[in-house]
């Protein structure tokens, strides 16, 4: 049983554009590329001080049970404008 995954809520802006947002919105987050996020987007961030990974496109936690679930499930990965 599958169930529906959201997409993207940014498909207007470019990957750069959130990117950069969000870390002027959180100072001192590291982001890296990881393409499992269950909104296909495929940056995290990590926050050093509290050890959270958040996704930059849609603000959620990272939840790796899910995630293990979207990669499995094959869903295609929305391509990353770097």
């Amino acid at each position: 049983m599958t169930r529906d995954l959201p997409q993207c809520p940014n498909l207007d802006r470019s990957c750069d554009d959130c990117v950069a947002d969000f870390i002027f919105e959180h100072p001192g987050v590291e982001v890296w590329e990881h393409t499992l996020h269950l909104c296909d987007c495929p940056y995290v961030a990590s926050d050093a001080e509290t050890g959270d990974d958040t996704c930059v496109g849609c603000g959620k936690r990272r939840d790796l049970v899910g995630e293990w679930e979207h990669f499995w499930a094959g869903r295609p990965k929305r391509a990353a404008a770097v």
